[in-house]
């Protein structure tokens, strides 16, 4: 038990402090920590991480169409294009941030959810 303690403060801790320390130093340079209690942690995550791929409001049929432009020989009325906003309005979380990364190359959305992608 206390090597399983000591391996996992090493992966979990020691070696990614560094990193944590230049990232927390840098926000700070950005914005003071005490100008971040405006926000609740999840209105944080969501200006820090984007969108999350829990967040249904983001895969709305209305909010898909709102936001994805068919193109290239498709219009909004094409079924192949209404098939695809229905299905990714169906997806599961697990197969929302698979999507994302395949399409954009980040497992979550920007904020503003698929709006605030820009091509």
């Amino acid at each position: 038990e206390e090597y399983i303690s000591s391996v996992v403060e090493v992966s979990l801790v020691s070696t990614v402090a560094p990193q944590l320390q230049a990232f927390c130093t840098a926000f700070k340079e950005l914005l003071p920590l005490e100008a971040c209690t405006i926000w609740s942690e999840r209105e944080l995550s969501s200006i820090i991480v984007g969108a999350s791929v829990r967040d249904d409001a983001c895969w709305t049929a209305e909010h898909l169409s709102a936001h994805i432009k068919a193109q290239h020989g498709y219009n909004p009325e094409s079924r192949c294009f209404r098939d695809l906003l229905e299905m990714m309005a169906g997806f599961a979380p697990e197969d929302r941030r698979r999507f994302l990364t395949f399409a954009t190359g980040a497992p979550s959305l920007p904020i503003g959810g698929f709006g605030g992608l820009k091509p």
